[in-house]
This record gives structure tokens, sequence and C-alpha cells, in this order.
């Protein structure tokens, strides 16, 4: 038995808003289907009127500009799995999952969010309970969940460090790919175009590695004999606790964004919601000018 794992980002590019690096894991035999496992109680993809919760990218359960329901029902209900209870808040929810808290410097996330944000309580609970039900039929090992988050303040700091965003992206998920006991069988989706990871594997883990290939759609390695780690294109519709990290990542950048608008909108009359993306951060930054000192901007906007 290994602890299999898969690591996924959300907000690696927007302006506004932190990024997150999602990681899930369980001990499992090497390519063991979870879909397949759990079929009826888990989906491949969303369906319109299907009870069964959708673990897929996470960019196929939630369109911007709508309530992100599905996202949400799925990663709260993966949370209660993983964690036997249900946070209350935005805060709870890091908490659980060992990720920084907002500082309370930031007045945009300072306030209270509370979860679920969007969906119904009772919706919830019956999906939580048909999920544990599936996952004890099958007794399946416990499911572990980690969030690693980088809001504007530190991903300005980590990328003067780093050199550039992408070294800062890959050194994230190289540390939180550590909280996974060995032995290990760790998929993450490629970063970027990225195809070589064996220097940096090596100095992350003090290990030797063995390069098993990198092409254009994978880069696999071997860290001794009994881990394995791959970095591998649309590895959230290939692989099942890829595409859970990929939610959670998704869902907790998406309770930023809601602070964060619900912050300006109530100081702004007539402000529109923004998701954070270059072009309408623009747009938003304009019209909030003057309701932000230039000494918390360099907490609200990322450098390139």
């Amino acid at each position: 038995m290994h602890n299999l794992a898969g690591v996924d980002e959300a907000g690696y590019g927007p302006t506004l808003g932190p990024l997150t690096v999602g990681l899930s894991w369980l001990q499992a035999p090497v390519g063991a289907d979870l879909w397949q496992a759990l079929a009826g109680t888990v989906a491949r993809a969303p369906k319109r009127g299907s009870a069964a919760l959708a673990v897929c990218d996470s960019k196929l359960l939630h369109k911007s500009g709508r309530p992100p329901v599905p996202l949400e029902l799925t990663a709260l209900a993966f949370v209660r799995l993983a964690f036997g209870r249900r946070p209350k808040t935005l805060r709870g929810l890091l908490k659980l999952l060992g990720a920084t808290p907002p500082p309370r410097a930031l007045p945009w996330y300072r306030g209270r969010l509370r979860v679920p944000q969007w969906s119904p309580l009772e919706a919830l609970e019956e999906a939580t309970a048909a999920l544990l039900r599936g996952w004890r039929n099958q007794r399946l090992a416990r499911l572990h969940l980690a969030l690693r988050i980088v809001r504007a303040d530190a991903f300005n700091a980590g990328v003067q460090h780093w050199g550039n965003k992408a070294q800062l992206h890959l050194w994230g998920v190289l540390e939180l790919m550590q909280r996974v006991p060995r032995p290990f069988d760790v998929t993450v989706d490629r970063l970027g175009g990225r195809k070589h990871y064996a220097a940096a594997l090596a100095e992350a883990f003090a290990r030797l590695v063995q390069v098993e290939q990198e092409s254009p759609d994978c880069s696999s390695y071997r860290l001794g004999p009994d881990d394995g780690v791959r970095f591998e294109v649309k590895a959230d519709s290939r692989h099942f606790l890829v595409a859970l990290s990929s939610i959670l990542a998704k869902y907790v950048r998406e309770l930023h964004m809601a602070s964060l608008n619900r912050y300006f909108l109530a100081r702004v009359p007539g402000l529109r919601p923004t998701a954070g993306y270059p072009q309408d951060a623009r747009r938003f930054l304009a019209e909030i000018a003057g309701r932000v000192s230039e000494q918390e901007c360099t907490s609200l906007v990322r450098g390139r």
C-alpha cells in the first residue's frame, strides 16, 4: 500500500486574490480508481439533476459570474469526510486544512465569512451523508486534505525571493508534497510549460532522483525504490485526487474573493465584483482608487 496523493492549484494567473494549492491523499494500491469505487456517489463530471457529487477539473464545476454551489458542495462534503466535522467559517476551514489564516491587518479579509456561503445547508447535509455512506461501504482508508495559500503580500515577497512566480509556485508545491508520508505516489497537475523537475525534487527531498520520462505530456521520477512523482498535463481530468485538490483550492480562493468583494462593494456604490483576473482587476482597481492606501495596495495587488 502506498500513500496516493494529488496536487493542483487555483489562482496562478490573477492580479487579485490568493494563489491556493490543494493536496489530497490516502492509503490505497497504486492505480486505484476512486471514481469507480464510488460510482453512484461521485461522478467524473457535473450532470444536471444528478445527486452525485462531481469530482473533476474545478473549471468544469464553476463558471465565473455564477454562485459556485457545485464546487462548494463537493469541497465541504470531502472536508467533512476527512476531518469528521464541518467548519462554520473561512478561518475554521483554513485551520482544519493547515493553511495560514488571513492577517487581521487586511481589512478585506477581516470579516467572519460563514461556510457554506452559497449552498443550502440541507443540500450539503444530504450530499455529505451519501458520500460518507459510499466511502464506508467501500472500506476506503482515511482521506487527508491540506492547503497552501499565498496571498498578495506573501506572493510579492516570494517572487522577490525566488526571482519569478514560476519558482515561487514550484517550491510551494514541493513544500506541500512533503506532508505526504512515505512510501508515496504523487501526481501533480503540470506547472505551466515546465518539463524538468529532477533537480528541484532532489534538493527538496535530499534524495537521488531517477528520471523516468520528461515528455510534452508527463514528467515522471523515482525517489528511491518506493516513491514516485509525476507532473502530468490535464492531471485533474485523469486522477481523482488531483481533481479533488483542484476543487479544494478553487473553493478556498472563491471564499477569499467573496470576502474581498463584500468589503469593497460595501464602500463603493455601484461597484461590480471581480474574479481578480488581470483585465477586470484593472477595472476594479480603477473604480476603488482613493479607497486603498499605497501601503494597502502592496497587500492587495500582486506584482508579476
